[in-house]
């Protein structure tokens, strides 16, 4: 408690976990390269499936929402910027 302050040196308040962002894909931009899948310590992206054989639409996906804690690894790393982090609702 205490340890976490803004930018005007007060102490933070806790963020309820239904305001942390999320990564926010954009399929047109993501070339499922897995940077980000491999960045996420917490396991909370991975790169769709094929839907047929030779689908190359792949691309990365918050497949498990209730795993990510916003650290923005995912967006931070990703070389192509496909990756916007915002609060989902």
């Amino acid at each position: 408690k205490g340890a976490i302050l803004d930018e005007n040196g007060k102490e933070k308040e806790k963020t309820p976990k239904s305001e942390w962002v999320k990564p926010v894909v954009d399929r047109h931009l993501c070339s499922a390269c897995g940077i980000c899948v491999d960045v996420c310590i917490f396991e909370a992206i991975k790169i769709t499936y094929p839907r047929f054989k030779g689908d190359l639409k792949v691309y990365a996906s918050l497949e498990k929402p209730e795993n990510c804690v916003g650290c923005k690894q995912c967006e931070i790393y990703c070389p192509l910027h496909a990756i916007n982090m915002e609060v989902r609702k």
